[in-house]
Parts: structure tokens; C-alpha cells; sequence
């Protein structure tokens, strides 16, 4: 069970309001550049590009400007492992992306007069209860249902039972006066096109939506899609997961509607254009869906307007493993599309990046720096362990992509400072002591430390038996000031592995009952004597020095020095510590 956690993203927690709505549909940065014309920008976007490559990211990008296609291009690996290739038409899950998907089937039910905007969610779907009858599918649409983004108990494949783990708690805001993204709004939402349809909701997306798209090579995860076809995602620190693999376990409705759509650039292109076209809900209503509902919000679309530009729509979507945008600058004509399947990354800094390149403006966002190119032997010959005096250790490995770094730093978990606050939070529920839990985890979520001390906490225990002992083993950095601490339950009947977040000494995400996946890929997270990081990606950008690109931040976050050309280099400089080779990998 995971409270507070968004689920349909990857996205750090802490971070309360969806950056599509927040940062990513702010105004352009607006340093003018000449006149752009179809041959200069496609030129200065693949250069763009080919340095984002350089530095790892790997991905498939579309920009079209009045109606022609600029630019079109895969990047980098699809499996990073096996060396194969994205390709144009690989497909990408696209996780919140798909809410603008499920709001064009609403709005098609709405054109037939089967579903009314602003009557209670209660008319459509079953269960719901006395204190959550006020909130209208219009609010939930706009995100100003009062719901707080944390309410996420809706599981399984029973809707009812869903609908009543979504709505447990009632609003915190009256609905209709103040927006929060919520995730749980779009599960209920593919709930009444399943119920007003009488069908799945899968069926009716694909009978509303990717027909009249002609959305050919569109479907869902946990569907059979042959692997060549799709792409692996990638996340630093978390295991790999093919496009199609369910990110939570399973394809219930904790995902559905939300996120949970497998498909490709072009089709994404073709639902825009069959969205404005009226092939999928009449003209009018494709334009109220792009009407600002709410602060940042229209009906499916987040929004944003400029005197400059004017409209721009669009949505993101994180995951793990596949971070994906798209905008519209409706007045200007120019669509971009950018799927990336390797994280942490914030995509919108990449598309503002692309808007600008478009319209011959200077770049909002810093450009990674310039790679070099390494031979598939030069990364070989740094692969092993090295170790530096101070007990550090790194391990190192080549891939397709380039090198994966592992370090473990000596010293005792219990002197950890984020040891010794997940240890204190543990104590506290034991002691079922409400105010040192609320001590210890964020305050952004005041109602959650009732939620652990009354329900989830109580609920672990009657599942597993009594706490036998609490063992952290790792302790990782994640970057951007997120700390990620893992641990094992053990209990009377069995152990279970958990893992908590933490930023600025608080607790935000604890994730009990944690299933082997997470784990089993990242060799950093059975260390179980000293903190480790998590496995990073590092590109070279001199014949002896290589970096690891910080794709949420956009720019570089280390670097390390050889001291000389990898094949005959014996030490390795990184923030301050020399490490020479102990071991090679054979």
C-alpha cells in the first residue's frame, strides 16, 4: 500500500500539483532568433536532439508546424540491454497522457445525450457515497472535484468496490471551487464510460476513440504486444519494464482511465487531428474541451494562454520507465510530441525546448553539452569495481547506452540520519503515538498521519502478523534532494520489503508490502551493509571524461576524470576521490 503517491507517475513525491498544469504550460521564454524556416529548424532540432542522445536520453520526437511534419525521429535504444534500436513506430506507454483519451470518450457520451456535464457522478456510477454526491463529471474532467490527490484506494477490477475506495474520504474543498490534480477523477470517469456504455472501458476507447483516430497500433497494458514492437522503459535506480507490463501488478482501476495506454507518435497525432476534426466528439465540444474549466485546466486538456502565442494545450505523462508530452500551440499550428523511455525526467523541458527551436526562438532550457563518441571497447575496459582509500566503492558496467555506475560508501546504516527517521517512524506506529508520526512525515498531506496511525498501519499488521523486527539495508540518493531508504518487514507469518522517500527530514512516500521487481534489477538494492546509490548513467564527453546528465534539473550533475584513455586508465576522479580499479569484469 503506498500513501501519498501518485499513480500514474514516477514523478517524485512532494509534488502536489501536476507539473503539466504548474510549470510545464507557463509562458515560453521569448528571445527572438531569426525567422525560422522548415530547413533551419529541422537542422537545429536534430542537432538539439543529437546531443540529448549523447548524453542518454533515449526517445522518439515529432514536431509538425502548420500542418507539415519538420521533424520526425527515434533516438537512442529501445532495449538498452540487448542494443536494439527505437524505431519511428516503436510503441511507449504513455501513462497521464492517456487522460485526454478518456475525456474524448466521455465527451462523445455527452454529445449522444447520455451523459450530462454537471450531474452528479452518483447518476453514472454505483456506490458512491452521500458525501462525495455533490462533485459533477464536469468537476471531475477539470479537476475540481475537492478530492485531494492522495485518494487512491480504488483497486482491483470491481467497480463498485473501487468507486468506494476512491471516495473513502470525503472533499477537502467544496468541489467546484478550487482545482487539484487527481488521478482517482479519471479512474471514476472510465468507470461511467464503462457503466453508460455497457461494456469495458477498453472496448469503448477503442470503439470512440482509436476508430475514429484510426488509432491502428493503440491499445493497454497488460495486453499481448509483440516485444520488437514496443519499447523497454528506464529509471534510474528501479527495474525495466516493457511498454506493455503493468506498472503497479495488475490492470485494474488503479490505473485505468488515468494512464495505462500503449501506443506511438503517429498515432498520437492522428488522435489530435481527429479530435479537431470532429471524427471523435462534434466541433463544439472538442472546443469546450480546450475551454479553461479551472485554473490550468479544461476538460481532459491542460491549458495556458500568451499574448504572444495563445493557446497552447497539452498533457504529460510519467511512469516508471516512460516519461512522455504533448503540446499544441493551437494558434501557431505547431504540435510536439516527445516520448522518452528513460527517467528521472521532466519531458516538458525537452518540448518547450522543441517550441522554441520551431519558432526560431532561443531555448527556455539549457542544452545538455556536446558528446563524444566512445568505441564499444573503450566502455569494456572500465567495467569492474574500483575502490578508493576513503572505502568507497564503485561498480562498474557497460551497456549498449553506455556505463552504469553503482557507489557504495563505507560506514554503518545506523548512523544514517534517514535510518534513524524511518526507525522513528516505525516506533511511532507501533506505539500508535499520532503526533510523533506527524512529526516525522510531510506536512503537505495533513489528514495521511491519521491514515497510518487508524488504518494502514493497522491493516499491514492484520495481513502479516505482529513486527518481529525492522531492517533498513540501503540508504539511496535519487537526486533532486530525494533520499529513497529500503527495508524488510519481518513478521511473525513472513517477511516483505517496503521503502520509504524522504526529503528535508520528512517522510513522504511509504510503500509497504513492496513486490521483488523493484529490486530484483538494481544490484545497489541488495546491499545490505552500507548506503549505496542507485545505478546512474554516465556518457562521455571527453576521450577520458565522462558525465551523468540530470535530466529533471537539465543540466549536469557529476563528473568523472580519467587519467588517461579508458584503456589504459587506473584511476577514477568523482567528487573529490580517487578510485583505482580493484577488480575487472570478465
Amino acid at each position: 500500500m503506498v500513501l501519498p503517491r501518485s499513480s500514474s507517475a514516477v514523478a517524485r513525491p512532494f509534488v502536489v500539483a501536476c507539473i503539466l498544469a504548474v510549470a510545464a504550460l507557463a509562458p515560453l521564454a521569448r528571445g527572438q532568433a531569426s525567422k525560422p524556416t522548415a530547413k533551419n529548424s529541422k537542422r537545429a532540432i536534430a542537432d538539439y536532439m543529437a546531443s540529448c542522445e549523447a548524453l542518454g536520453w533515449s526517445g522518439v520526437v515529432l514536431v509538425r508546424k502548420q500542418g507539415k511534419t519538420v521533424y520526425f525521429e527515434a533516438h537512442g535504444l529501445a532495449d538498452r540491454e540487448n542494443g536494439r534500436l527505437l524505431k519511428k513506430d516503436t510503441r511507449f506507454e504513455i501513462a497521464s497522457l492517456s487522460k485526454p483519451l478518456t475525456a474524448a470518450a466521455v465527451m462523445s457520451l455527452v454529445d449522444e445525450g447520455k451523459v450530462d456535464l454537471e450531474a452528479s457522478i452518483a447518476d453514472y456510477l454505483p456506490g458512491v457515497p452521500e458525501h462525495a454526491k455533490e462533485i459533477t463529471v464536469s468537476q471531475l474532467l477539470s479537476h475540481e472535484s475537492g478530492m485531494p490527490r492522495t485518494a487512491d484506494r480504488g483497486h482491483g477490477d470491481d467497480l463498485r468496490d473501487a468507486v468506494a475506495g476512491y471516495l473513502a474520504e470525503p472533499p477537502i474543498h467544496e468541489p467546484g471551487t478550487r482545482e487539484q490534480y487527481w488521478n482517482g477523477g479519471y479512474a471514476l470517469l472510465a468507470g461511467i464510460v464503462e457503466t453508460v456504455d455497457n461494456r469495458s472501458f477498453e472496448d469503448s476507447l477503442r470503439e470512440r476513440v482509436f476508430g475514429p483516430a484510426k488509432m491502428k497500433s493503440s491499445g493497454f497494458v497488460g495486453e499481448k504486444i509483440p516485444e520488437h514492437e514496443q519499447a523497454r522503459g528506464y529509471e534510474e535506480g528501479r527495474a525495466s519494464r516493457l511498454a506493455s507490463e503493468p506498472p503497479y501488478g495488475s490492470t485494474g482501476w488503479q490505473y485505468r482511465g488515468m494512464g495505462g495506454i500503449v501506443t506511438h507518435a503517429e498515432d498520437l497525432l492522428s488522435f489530435l487531428d481527429a479530435l479537431d476534426d470532429g471524427d471523435i466528439v462534434e466541433a463544439k465540444t472538442a472546443k469546450l474541451m480546450q475551454t479553461r474549466a479551472s485554473a490550468n485546466f479544461g476538460l481532459g486538456w491542460g491549458l495556458a494562454y500568451s499574448k504572444e502565442l495563445g493557446t497552447r494545450r497539452g498533457h504529460g505523462g510519467d511512469v516508471r520507465g516512460f516519461h512522455v508530452y504533448l503540446t499544441s500551440l493551437v494558434d501557431e499550428k505547431i504540435d510536439v510530441i516527445v516520448l522518452s523511455n528513460f527517467g528521472p525526467m521532466e519531458t516538458y523541458k525537452v518540448t518547450w525546448n522543441l517550441e522554441a527551436l520551431a519558432l526560431g526562438q532561443k531555448l527556455p532550457y539549457e542544452a545538455p553539452p556536446k558528446g563524444v563518441a566512445w568505441k564499444a571497447s573503450d566502455f569494456k575496459a572500465l567495467e569492474g569495481t574500483w575502490t578508493s582509500e576513503e572505502g568507497s566503492t564503485l561498480e562498474v558496467n557497460s551497456t549498449a547506452a553506455g556505463l552504469t555506475v553503482i557507489r557504495s560508501s563505507s560506514g554503518e546504516l545506523e548512523s544514517d540520519p534517514h535510518v534513524a527517521l524511518m526507525n522513528k517512524l516505525i516506533a511511532s506506529l507501533q506505539a500508535k503515538d499520532l503526533e510523533a508520526v506527524r512529526a516525522s512525515v510531510t506536512e503537505q498531506h495533513p489528514y495521511w498521519p491519521d491514515q497510518l496511525v487508524k488504518s494502514i498501519w493497522p491493516a499491514h499488521l492484520a495481513k502479516h502478523d505482529e513486527l518481529v523486527e525492522f531492517s533498513p539495508f540501503a540508504v539511496l540518493d535519487t537526486g533532486r534532494g530525494f533520499v529513497d531508504v529500503r527495508f524488510t518487514f519481518q513478521h511473525e507469518k513472513e517477511e516483505v520489503l517496503g521503502y520509504a522517500t524522504i526529503k528535508d527530514g520528512r517522510v513522504g512516500t511509504l510503500v509497504l508490502d513492496q513486490t521483488d521487481d523493484v529490486f530484483a534489477a538494481s544490484k545497489g538494492y541488495t546491499n545490505r551493509g552500507a548506503p549505496s546509490t542507485a545505478p546512474t548513467w554516465w556518457m562521455p564527453v571527453k576521450d577520458d571524461q565522462l558525465v551523468r546528465f540530470d535530466w529533471a534539473k537539465g543540466a549536469v550533475a557529476g563528473r568523472m576524470q580519467l587519467d588517461a584513455k579508458p584503456r589504459k586508465a587506473t584511476t577514477i576522479s568523482l567528487n573529490g576521490e580517487t578510485f583505482r580499479k580493484a577488480t575487472s569484469k570478465k
